[in-house]
């Protein structure tokens, strides 16, 4: 049985979705929920290498999803006149948290999935959020911004912070930071793993690619601010995979060096 996510939007939704995985389970069937990320194969090698430390202890997530409006309230004038109340909402459902969970639980629970699943689906000791709206939705009850603090054990914090609002800056992007280096998802066509190391061959320093958190910069500032080894290319955030562009911005004189980073896509082995 295939079931959309959120699965559900309140707690008694919550305990009827609980109660039919133990029924499938009873009769060997399988309820399969639309966390689409879990079956991508570069996300699940992504986790793997993860689980298997390759950045080290888990130390932080930051999750973001910024986008648009998803589905805009129409006006009152288009709702005809035989309509209840109940049905406009429905047909607007949407706009509506009873519905819909909010954009939070409709939308960014992608995101929710992939800070679980970074820490292996462990439970939260505790959750702190705020919210709310920041342009009118006439009608509608449901928030346009959130921001969900998390605490796990072993004192790792995760944060997402998700909002709906046209004409803003919109990404959707997991930052996941380890003692000794970072998964970042998001930004770019894969996954992307970096790792911090004292010195690299000249061979692997051609194959740095890029430091993700300088992508929301200005092209100039993006080739100055990437963090690369001694002699590695400092190639904007659009550098093919494959390796650095012909042209290759180029340290400002006199200044250090950053600390050593590799960078490499991450696909299947």
């Amino acid at each position: 049985m295939f079931c959309e996510k959120p699965m559900a939007v309140d707690p008694a939704g919550y305990r009827v979705a609980l109660d039919a995985i133990k029924k499938s389970q009873e009769k060997k069937l399988s309820v399969v929920a639309g966390y689409c990320w879990r079956r991508s194969a570069s996300r699940v090698e992504a986790f793997k290498r993860l689980h298997d430390g390759q950045i080290g202890e888990l130390a932080s997530v930051f999750a973001t999803y910024y986008t648009g409006p998803v589905k805009p309230m129409p006006e009152a004038s288009a709702r005809k006149p035989e309509w209840s109340d109940v049905e406009w909402q429905v047909r607007n459902w949407y706009n509506f948290s009873w519905l819909s969970g909010d954009g939070l639980v409709e939308q960014a629970i992608h995101s929710v999935d992939k800070l679980c699943w970074a820490l292996k689906d462990a439970d939260p000791i505790s959750c702190v959020a705020t919210g709310g709206r920041q342009l009118p939705n006439e009608g509608g009850n449901i928030f346009d911004h959130f921001h969900v603090a998390y605490e796990f054990p072993n004192n790792v914090m995760a944060h997402l912070g998700c909002r709906q609002i046209k004409g803003c800056y919109n990404e959707n992007a997991d930052y996941i930071r380890g003692t000794k280096g970072a998964l970042i998802i998001g930004r770019g066509d894969k996954p992307s793993s970096t790792e911090r190391t004292a010195g690299v061959s000249a061979a692997r320093r051609k194959t740095c690619i890029r430091w993700s958190m300088t992508s929301s910069l200005p092209p100039s500032a993006r080739a100055r601010c990437s963090t690369t080894a001694p002699g590695c290319c400092t190639a904007p955030w659009w550098a093919s995979w494959a390796g650095c562009p012909p042209t290759q911005a180029k340290r400002s004189p006199g200044k250090k060096p950053s600390p050593a980073t590799k960078t490499w896509p991450l696909r299947p082995r």
